[in-house]
C-alpha cells in the first residue's frame, strides 16, 4: 500500500507518523509563519484507515520535494512456523 500526502512548504522535522493496528496517524505541525501560502499555521493530524493484511514490521517512509510517501508492504502469504520454547518447573 502506498500513501501519498502533499506538504508544500513543510519541514520533515515537523511531520510525526504513528502506526496503529488499522490506521496511520499523520501529525503535521506548521509554525506561525508558513512558507507557502493558502497553509493554515498550527498542528494538523491525519488518520489513514488500512486495510488488514498489512505487514506493520514492514513499514518505509520518504520525504521529498514537499511529498510524504509511506510505503507499507502486505504480510507474506501462506503459514509460518513459530517456535515453541519448553518451560521446565
Amino acid at each position: 500500500m502506498l500513501v501519498l500526502v502533499d506538504l508544500p512548504g513543510v519541514d520533515p522535522a515537523h511531520v510525526a507518523l504513528k502506526l496503529g493496528s488499522h490506521a496511520l496517524y499523520l501529525e503535521v505541525s506548521i509554525p506561525s509563519e508558513p512558507t507557502q501560502p493558502g497553509i493554515a499555521a498550527g498542528r494538523h493530524e491525519v488518520t489513514v484507515e488500512l486495510p488488514d493484511g498489512l505487514s506493520p514490521d514492514a513499514l518505509d517512509a520518504s520525504f521529498m520535494d514537499g511529498v510524504l510517501r509511506v510505503r507499507i508492504s502486505k504480510l507474506e502469504a501462506g503459514a509460518r512456523r513459530i517456535g515453541v520454547a519448553s518451560v521446565d518447573d
